[in-house]
């Protein structure tokens, strides 16, 4: 008997019957993208994953540019995480693609109050209270409220709104947050890590108040509290932040060497403002054992990334001091001083604020500190709170005008021009 030496061929209809099915399967996977790809954005947006839900919507919008859900995900992502203006773009894409129109006058309207302009949108906003909301919904409105609470400043609002929202869902965990953070804010420690602390105890696996939490404890002087909780963090998550903190603790009580190998590990972080922070930390490591050139080397990094850092130039005074440079180490001194009294300052306006929202000189101070210490965009994001409570406020129109005149945004710079130079009623001559 003659072996066969070649496997058999696949019959023609064999052939035939793999490409239909393979097809039937291309097709199911393409029809099944789109919902899955909406179900994980709206997961995310669910979570507070606001970075992930922007990174999932642009990638769907990418893919399916024709699909009006896609634009509308991505504009209720980008708003929740504070773009207003993508989120702009994305609803009116949505819109011309035809998307629901209840939803596109919806976000329009959570757009405005979430940037702070709630007085002008007081009847829209009882008319969405009234609608038919889910609870998912009805928690996307109270965020926006609260948060345009705080883009104005305007705390008593602000604890109002909070207190509204936790006798609607006494679960929640993000109004008992903001709070925390508000408290924060206004460098008033104590009662944010009571706040974070009554958090964590409801819920412990509410990793990011534990972190807060643990902050507050070291701005409180009471290193040895916070480092457990924060090993905890770090071994939950291995990020720079809780990393930052540990070595902050560990150097208060005497563990120098843990500290200086912990951040080490997180000096190239990307983030600029936490790689800031462990290169003054770093620095002040290297300070502590008077290794002055690498302490210089870390904290000049430092300064160059976050040049307000009152601290972290008080620290590069003290290290040019021990390398003799005392034309370095009085130039260091002077900067530091000056940062810190305006951050003293801005504490001391951030309080007047919170007790007299209204008081809008108050904000012009803030603003134009902010610009003395180069912090444009916080500066800006101040005169706005004050357009929204007055739009023909001529000294902060004046001062928006002098900013988009220095980046060469005319069209801007003449819109506020003439903003300050129109009456606020225009029946006025």
């Amino acid at each position: 008997m003659v072996e066969e030496t070649s496997q058999q061929q696949p019959s023609r209809r064999g052939l035939l019957y793999f490409c239909f099915v393979s097809l039937v399967l291309f097709v199911a996977a393409c029809f099944l993208y789109f919902p899955w790809r909406c179900w994980q954005i709206r997961s995310a947006l669910a979570k507070r994953e606001f970075a992930n839900a922007v990174t999932l919507a642009t990638h769907l919008v990418q893919s399916s540019p024709q699909a009006s859900e896609g634009h509308y995900l991505l504009a209720k992502a980008a708003r929740r995480s504070g773009d207003f203006a993508e989120a702009a773009s994305e609803l009116k894409r949505a819109e011309e693609l035809g998307w629901n129109s209840v939803e596109i006058q919806r976000e329009t309207i959570l757009a405005r109050v979430q940037s702070g302009q709630i007085e002008t949108c007081k009847p829209q906003l009882k008319t969405i209270f009234a609608s038919d909301l889910n609870h998912d919904e009805t928690t996307e409105v109270y965020e926006a409220l609260a948060n345009g609470h705080l883009a104005a400043f305007d705390g008593p609002e602000f604890q109002q709104c909070l207190n509204y929202w936790i006798d609607w869902d006494p679960e929640a965990i993000q109004p008992h947050l903001m709070r925390a953070q508000f408290f924060e804010r206004l460098a008033n420690h104590t009662d944010a890590e009571k706040c974070y602390a009554d958090i964590v105890r409801d819920h412990p696996d509410c990793r990011e108040a534990r972190l807060r939490q643990a902050a507050c404890l070291i701005e409180l002087n009471q290193p040895s509290a916070a480092i457990e909780p924060l090993k905890a963090c770090l071994k939950q998550k291995r990020e720079p932040r809780a990393a930052v903190l540990l070595a902050k603790s560990w150097v208060q009580t005497g563990e120098m060497a843990a500290a200086g190998h912990l951040l080490a590990e997180f000096v190239d972080t990307a983030d600029e403002a936490i790689r800031a922070e462990v290169l003054e930390q770093l620095g002040r490591w290297h300070l502590d054992q008077r290794q002055a050139p690498e302490a210089i080397q870390r904290l000049e990094a430092a300064v160059k990334l976050t040049p307000e850092n009152g601290t972290a130039w008080h620290a590069l005074a003290a290290a040019y001091s021990l390398i003799g440079n005392s034309e370095k180490a009085a130039q260091a001194l002077k900067t530091s001083q000056d940062s810190l009294a305006r951050l003293q300052q801005l504490a001391e306006l951030m309080v007047q604020i919170n007790l007299n929202p209204q008081k809008l000189e108050l904000r012009m101070e803030v603003a134009q500190i902010l610009f003395d210490q180069k912090l444009d965009k916080d500066a800006v994001a101040w005169l706005n709170t004050i357009l929204h409570q007055d739009l023909h406020h001529a000294p902060a129109n004046d001062l928006l005008a002098q900013y988009y005149e220095r980046i060469g945004n005319a069209p801007l710079a003449r819109q506020h021009r003439a903003l300050a130079q129109s009456p606020a009623d225009p029946s006025q001559p």
